[in-house]
């Protein structure tokens, strides 16, 4: 997909309260509906989709934008033509006459030369009869309609061909008119012709050939129409400045979209206004230096080497939040920082747009100023269980909130919390939640006196994929709204010199499934005694969701019952069988297979179990 490309020239700031405890809610809408009740000290601040300007490092490409944003839609009266200096095209050849909807003015000509040195036309295409029109974005084209004639119908264009492409021909491309044609029109004698398109399709550059003749025409009007939505859009928040590095929490949003559409969430935070560096060449060479925003502006073109990214203070875009996660998500993009963007992809489908109602970002006065992790051991055996520590260094200022909740969260499996200890002293800790990939515990509250104080956490963990990681958020209990704040992978202590909170194996596990059947003898009789037998399996490294077939078979590989076919991840899952198959009736006693296939981008397991079925 294109990128949409923005340069920040003015941050919007915001000021907030900088003492501890400071909590706010970032809340993009569309400025009319009531704010939902917050809890008090909460302070909201207002950011409407339609605030989103270039001089403040926003943008809205190809969007409604009112109450929701959303990717805009084609409806029939929309004639893509004229809206094409809006999407940043426009009309080739300076044929702006016949975009304008003005009857009055039109696209003439006189009359081919050939009548006169040939003795008269013979029905060709030419470039002087071509008029190439850039939509300035992809379209689902569906139909044309060309208007000529309308002052004197002698005038009406009587052959034309039209040509579609995907993307623009190339500079210099040779020699108008282009094929392939995708409509032809012999012998027109209507003033107002409306082509239906054989086979709509996705176009950005439209040609509308019209065929030489001895008699002049003029066309008044080309209109272009499509269906559906435009193939992308994009929203991009003005940069929002806070006054203090903030802790980013969680973020939820209310939208809708279909399961063929597709709408991209993403963040980025900073440490100054500004995500991009601006270069002048010093006249040696190819040898550039580092100006100021302010003094690019001012530079000659010549002077100018262009910008490139701020990496050193500012996080890349994050990786697309997951739509289904819109009942809160943490916020991944790195803090505590003062600057924050957001940006959201809409990829409709021909059918649904995609639509964000409204997304609300959490942020507070940190926890601590720097918060790092470290994991001991970094190497484990795939699918065998072993005990962690988990450190954390925190540095805490007089104007941070502390934190007396640790929160540990894998992919892989958790297992109970063993051991809890500040400095080298074991501490009392209390386990608030815990579930097979995340657990809460309730510990000390840690100040700024504590401040440099290594927090050391032991636990059991099974490792279920190579690369597996223990992330862990940290937070103040007493806050209104608790903001839990990330920690970052890091040189925790000086004990070990992982200075990650991942793990990984030795040699990349080849199997990605672990299967156990219980019991392995059936037998379906209604005594209540092994009428059901659990096909339970265990899906390994694997990085996203896979295909998961489960199924009994006979000895010849005939299928007689499927247990599932879905799409799963990582975790432990159970089917039963009763002995029955996809009919209903009881299978004779004998030897089945069960067999459980999985099936990656890139990987693929099957495991067969034997299954003895008795009466």
């Amino acid at each position: 997909m294109a990128r949409l490309q923005v340069i920040a020239l003015v941050a919007l700031v915001l000021l907030v309260p900088a003492g501890t405890g400071a909590q706010i809610l970032l809340r993009w809408d569309g400025g009319q509906a009531s704010v939902p009740t917050v809890p008090t000290g909460v302070q909201v601040l207002r950011l409407p989709w339609a605030a989103a300007t270039p001089d403040s490092g926003g943008a809205a490409f190809q969007l409604t934008v009112n109450d929701a944003i959303g990717a805009l839609g084609l409806g029939r009266g929309m004639d893509l033509a004229a809206q094409a200096p809006i999407w940043g095209g426009g009309a080739w050849d300076n044929k702006e006459a016949v975009f304008d909807g003005d009857p009055a003015t039109s696209w003439a000509n006189p009359g081919y030369i050939c009548a006169s040195i040939r003795n008269g036309c013979d029905d060709i295409y030419a470039s002087p009869g071509t008029n190439d029109i850039d939509l300035g974005a992809r379209f689902f084209i569906e139909r044309v309609i060309i208007r000529s004639g309308l002052s004197d119908p002698s005038g009406t264009v009587r052959d034309f061909r039209i040509h579609l492409a995907g993307e623009l021909p190339p500079p210099l491309w040779c020699c108008a008119p282009f094929r392939p044609v995708v409509a032809e029109v012999r012998d027109n004698r209507e003033q107002v012709r409306e082509i239906l398109l054989p086979t709509p399709q996705r176009a950005r550059f439209v040609q509308v050939a019209v065929g030489e003749r001895e008699e002049g025409w003029e066309i008044h009007d080309i209109e272009i129409y499509g269906r559906g939505f435009v193939e992308e859009a994009a929203y991009v928040s003005n940069i929002i400045a806070l006054d203090r590095p903030m802790a980013w929490g969680e973020m939820r949003w209310s939208g809708a979209k279909g399961e063929d559409a597709s709408v991209l969430i993403q963040t980025r935070t900073g440490t100054d206004p500004d995500p991009l560096l601006y270069w002048r060449f010093t006249g040696l060479a190819e040898q550039k230096e580092e100006v100021s925003r302010t003094v690019y502006a001012g530079l000659s073109l010549g002077e100018k080497a262009g910008a490139s990214y701020d990496r050193a203070n500012w996080s890349p875009w994050s990786a697309p939040y997951e739509f289904a996660d819109s009942s809160g998500t943490p916020v991944v993009s790195p803090g505590p920082r003062a600057f924050v963007q957001l940006r959201i992809d809409f990829v409709p489908s021909e059918t649904d747009g995609g639509r964000i109602d409204y997304l609300e970002l959490q942020a507070a006065t940190p926890a601590a100023t720097e918060l790092l992790g470290e994991v001991w051991p970094v190497e484990s055996e795939i699918g065998q269980w072993q005990r962690y520590t988990y450190f954390v260094f925190s540095s805490i200022d007089d104007d941070d909130t502390g934190f007396d909740r640790l929160e540990i969260s894998s992919l892989s499996q958790l297992g109970a919390v063993l051991d809890v200890r500040i400095s080298d002293e074991p501490v009392p800790f209390d386990v608030l939640e815990a579930d097979a990939h995340r657990f809460v515990i309730d510990l000390p509250a840690m100040g700024p006196e504590d401040s440099g104080a290594i927090l050391e956490l032991d636990f059991d963990a099974r490792v279920l994929r190579y690369g597996t990681s223990f992330d862990g958020r940290v937070w103040d209990s007493g806050q209104s709204l608790p903001t839990p704040q990330s920690i970052n992978p890091g040189d925790a202590t000086g004990e070990y010199e992982g200075n990650l909170t991942s793990v990984t194996t030795p040699v990349r596990n080849r199997n990605l499934l672990a299967v156990a059947i219980s019991p392995s003898v059936l037998t379906p009789n209604g005594d209540g005694e092994n009428d059901i037998t659990v096909l339970a399996y265990e899906i390994l490294d694997i990085t996203g969701p896979a295909t998961v077939r489960v199924e009994v078979l006979d000895l010849s590989g005939r299928r007689l019952r499927q247990l599932h076919d879905a799409s799963q991840g990582m975790g432990l899952y159970k089917r039963r069988w009763d002995g029955r198959d996809d009919a209903g009736r009881l299978v004779p006693p004998g030897i089945y297979l069960a067999r459980i296939a999985l099936t990656a981008d890139e990987r693929s397991d099957t495991r067969v179990q034997v299954l003895h079925v008795a009466y």
